[in-house]
């Protein structure tokens, strides 16, 4: 085989993989966005199902020692997807806290609803921004930043300076 033809099958060759690899990213990136879809639809229906139970009054509150952070974390992992597709930056600042007395499940189904709707009417460009902090010794505060610009400045304070 002559060099020339020799370069041209090495540069197909590499074509080839260059493209298998692609479709392997593409294919990974696909699923990965399955999980969280399927995740979020099963959080939902948990959800619905926990309305239809605290509406006939036989909603379960399992209370416990719990760090506050975990159920913050995976409602944000959660909504994460969202946030991206719309454009809006999700932020989680984590403070180190005392445990809580809470249920984690229902801590966690709190913050997603407000993230939800946080998400949901933030414009493009937008950021949303959880904080954990611990208040005083013992009181512990999740506090949630709806961000309209880049420049730091909260909803509340925009629509006071323009009256």
């Amino acid at each position: 085989m002559s060099t020339a033809a020799s370069t041209g099958a090495d540069l197909n060759g590499k074509a080839a993989q260059d493209a298998a690899r692609q479709i392997r990213e593409r294919l990974a990136a696909a699923i990965a966005a399955l999980r969280q879809s399927t995740q979020a639809q099963s959080n939902l229906v948990s959800d619905l199902l926990d309305t239809a139970r605290a509406l006939s009054g036989k909603l379960t509150v399992s209370m416990e020692a719990c760090e506050p952070g975990e159920p913050l974390q995976a409602a944000v992992a959660a909504l994460r997807p969202l946030a991206e597709q719309k454009g809006v930056t999700l932020e989680l600042c984590l403070q180190e806290t005392s445990l809580i007395q809470a249920d984690p499940e229902r801590l966690r189904q709190v913050v997603s609803n407000l993230l939800t709707n946080a998400v949901k009417f933030t414009p493009p460009g937008g950021r949303v921004e959880v904080r954990l902090e611990e208040a005083e010794e013992g009181v512990v505060g999740v506090v949630l930043y709806l961000l309209r610009r880049h420049n730091w400045e909260s909803g509340l304070e925009s629509s006071l300076k323009r009256k």
